[in-house]
């Protein structure tokens, strides 16, 4: 763009070269009184100027620059004539070109002063190093070919040096960029321009009168460098074609525009490019030059530009609107040939189709994105699907992350009464919260909606399978506030089940396993249920010990061990809770949480009961026929008491035995009984109404503990072990323990403590108002009936029926040591 700056730089760069032109010429006209030469020479000598000065030829830089053939016809004046008649001819011939050409004045001035000041130099320099008008008869043919050399030389400097800087000035180009890029042309120019001078002293000597054939050898010459330069020009202009819309065959729109700069700039070199988007949200538009592009944004925030522009819309070979416009600023008023106008058309075709091909393909690539977005996100929630969960598993184990990972699996419970009540709007509006809260809580964990109302929460790289219970219990405890739902307050519980894998696992087994133990945990009653192989019934292995129950109930495999229950104070045995093992004959021992769930599915509960009742009171009346009166405890199944047959079962059993009832005490753990509680209450009650004793096991596990007190009728309350092992660590548990103690006096119910390991747990319980408990600490491995006896009749310090030291004992202790 130019400016008011540089409007006066031009200025003052034409003055200083117009002064000096004005001074060369005032020279010649003062020397003019020198024998003029022959008439037909200074003819000749202005018609050769002309020739030369008049044929311009244009150069593709999109300004006013060219080349004239006027060197030739300079430097044949030269040597036809004196350096006076010489720079007055030459004058008078550019200026007769100008006006033919209409120049502006200014131009016209510039033009006709750096040929005179070109002339003026040439002249110098021939004569300087000897040369001579061909008119003088002694003249040395090798100078005179050095001296057209020399003046060759000398006008090309002062051309170079004279016009080249106005040039750039005006049309802001780099002045080394204006020589390199013309410096082969204007060599073979002036090479010609130097053998034209050469045939015109060659003709003169053949005979003077030839000399006249000089201007039609100007032309001819002219006419041969239009020729070759506008092949070269087509070739080139044709190759950049070619090239631009080649590169115009790109697929992402910013690819197509920043391309499209790049290759209009190409075509038109001096020129900068713009291409406005139409159909463009938000509006863009990319502008640049051969340099790259200058800006890429709003049209309303883009700089200014100035100058002539030629606007071309893009696209309207179609009945649609228009793409956009491409549009070409110049710098001075200018116009395109036919041939650029050809050019920048089937530009302009290429780059409408190559940007409704990349907006095609924009079109498609984000409707593939949204459809593998889709295939792999709930429509509900957004949140991740299962197809995502199976993803992210396989590739953490390809990864070869490290760490542990685990799968939580849950569901809203009774969210079916959601549905009904509030409709299933509501029903969404809940599944809507619950992802968003579980997603808040997840932190970098995937949270998948799963289906209905199960979620899935995805936790890796713990550092140990025992975290995966924290996380589990942080994520869930976001659910537990109430929900507003159409100004209605409701609380949602769930149930769920967490698989842990530390090693590869199938994404498919891991989800199983995962649902395994949310049933599980449903089947008990509580809210979280750590996967187990031994409670899987899907395993090959429980499969196979499935088959085996019936033998061993019927075989009596198995066994009844027992763990004393002891007085915190006197350490004297207050009763013994019956422990049930399976022998099997290629398994080993197995544990109860090997076999309990297979036995409540298989239709074996009742006589399994009925088999481990009669054991346990069995050992009971064998203890009391040796002089121990004590408590008997046996585990039932909340489904063993829907079977109504039970409390006539158990009766049975105690007269059988002559075992009182109030020596018997069966114990149902918190959650199944939650589980089950309007079955569980009935039997209950009837069995109580018989004298049997009612045990709460595992209390303070659930939110619902107080509720299950309140509704069941229960004479005894068993603090879970995991409260006991935190006594010394967690103010918490602590603090849970008094409340559970506190209650059981209230009620009038007896408080036992389980997983009592240590003398300071002991000694805390005791203080805390504690009256029984059970635990390693007091025996451990539990004993057969026998062994227990042993134990009994042997007694602590030999005092029989202990098993502990008194607690005065140990204090005493404490304080002597």
């Amino acid at each position: 763009m130019r400016t008011n700056e540089t409007d006066r730089w031009l200025d003052r760069l034409v003055g200083l070269v117009v002064l000096a032109a004005l001074g060369c010429l005032g020279w010649a006209v003062v020397s003019i009184g020198e024998t003029p030469p022959a008439v037909y020479l200074l003819v000749v000598a202005t018609l050769l100027t002309l020739a030369g000065l008049c044929r311009r030829i244009h150069l593709n830089l999109r300004q006013q620059l060219t080349i004239t053939s006027g060197g030739a016809a300079i430097l044949v004046a030269v040597v036809l004539l004196p350096p006076p008649w010489a720079i007055l001819a030459v004058a008078v011939a550019v200026l007769i070109g100008q006006a033919a050409h209409r120049r502006p004045l200014r131009k016209a001035a510039f033009n006709t002063a750096t040929e005179t000041l070109g002339v003026s130099a040439a002249s110098a320099a021939f004569h300087a190093v000897g040369g001579a008008p061909i008119t003088v008869a002694d003249r040395s043919l090798l100078t005179l070919l050095v001296a057209l050399v020399v003046a060759m030389v000398a006008y090309a400097l002062v051309d170079e040096l004279v016009s080249v800087p106005v040039i750039a000035l005006a049309s802001r180009t780099s002045w080394w960029r204006l020589v390199r890029g013309n410096a082969l042309i204007l060599a073979v120019v002036r090479a010609t321009s130097l053998a034209l001078a050469l045939a015109t002293v060659t003709l003169h000597a053949i005979n003077p009168v030839l000399v006249t054939l000089a201007p039609l050898g100007v032309l001819v010459a002219y006419l041969a460098y239009r020729h070759r330069l506008h092949l070269r020009e087509e070739r080139r202009a044709w190759q950049q074609l070619a090239a631009s819309t080649d590169a115009l065959s790109s697929v992402g729109v910013d690819n197509v525009l920043y391309t499209a700069i790049r290759g209009a700039a190409g075509l038109f070199p001096d020129l900068k490019i713009e291409v406005e988007l139409a159909d463009s949200e938000p509006r863009r538009v990319v502008r640049g030059d051969r340099h790259g592009v200058h800006y890429d944004g709003d049209p309303r925030q883009a700089p200014t530009q100035a100058g002539p522009c030629l606007s071309v819309p893009l696209g309207l070979d179609t009945d649609q609107e228009p793409l956009g416009m491409l549009r070409l600023w110049f710098r001075v008023e200018a116009r395109l040939s036919d041939r650029e106008q050809y050019m920048l058309a089937t530009f302009t075709a290429g780059l409408s189709t190559a940007i409704r091909n990349a907006a095609a393909y924009a079109e498609v690539s984000r409707l593939a994105e949204r459809h593998a977005y889709d295939a792999s996100h709930d429509a509900l929630t957004d949140l991740p699907n299962r197809r995502q969960l199976h993803g992210r598993v396989t590739q953490l184990w390809q990864r070869g992350e490290p760490g542990t990972v685990a799968l939580m699996l849950l569901d809203i419970d009774h969210f079916k009464e959601v549905n009904d009540t509030l409709g299933h709007d509501a029903g969404d509006q809940v599944i809507v919260e619950v992802g968003q809260r579980l997603r808040a809580a997840a932190g970098d964990s995937m949270v998948i909606r799963l289906g209905g109302d199960e979620f899935a929460v995805l936790f890796d790289g713990l550092a140990n399978p025992a975290a995966a219970s924290g996380r589990a219990w942080d994520v869930l405890a976001t659910l537990r506030h109430p929900m507003d739902l159409r100004g209605v307050l409701i609380s949602l519980h769930t149930s769920a089940g967490l698989a842990v894998a530390s090693d590869p696992t199938d994404p498919t087994e891991l989800l199983r396993r995962a649902d395994v133990a949310m049933y599980q945990a449903k089947d008990s009653g509580r809210q979280v249920a750590v996967y187990a192989r031994t409670s899987d019934s899907a395993d090959r292995t429980r499969l196979a010990l499935a088959g085996e129950l019936p033998r061993a109930v019927e075989g009596r495999e198995f066994a009844v061990h027992y763990q004393p229950i002891v007085d915190l104070a006197s350490g004297r045995v207050l009763g013994a809770e019956a422990l049930t093992r399976w022998a099997h004959p290629d398994l080993g021992d197995l544990p109860p949480a090997t076999f309990l769930g297979l036995v409540e599915r298989s239709g074996l509960l009742a006589p399994f009961t009925e088999t481990v009742l009669n054991r346990a009171l069995a050992a009971a009346a064998y203890w009391r026929r040796e002089g121990f009166e004590l408590q008997i405890a046996v585990n039932v199944s909340p489904r063993s008491l829907g079977d109504p047959r039970l409390p006539a079962m158990v009766l049975d059993a105690l007269q059988a035995h002559g075992v009182p009832p109030q020596r018997l005490t069966l114990e149902l753990t918190e959650s199944a009984a939650i589980g089950y509680l309007e079955v569980v209450t009935c039997a209950v009650a009837t069995l109580r109404e018989a004298g049997i004793r009612i045990a709460l096991d595992d209390f303070g596990t659930r939110h619902s503990s107080l509720s299950a007190v309140f509704q069941l009728p229960v004479d005894q309350l068993k603090i879970d072990r995991t409260f006991v092992s935190a006594l010394g660590t967690s103010r918490e548990a602590k603090g849970l323990v008094c409340s559970i103690l506190e209650l059981g006096r209230e009620l009038g119910q007896l408080v036992v403590a389980e997983g009592v390991e240590e003398v300071q747990q002991r000694q805390t319980l005791w203080e805390l108002g504690c009256v029984a408990a059970q635990g390693s600490l007091f025996g451990w491995p539990p004993q057969t009936s026998d062994a227990l006896l042993r134990s009994l009749r042997q007694g602590f310090d030999g005092e029989q029926g202990t098993l502990a030291p008194k607690l005065q004992q140990l204090a005493r202790a404490d304080s002597v040591g």
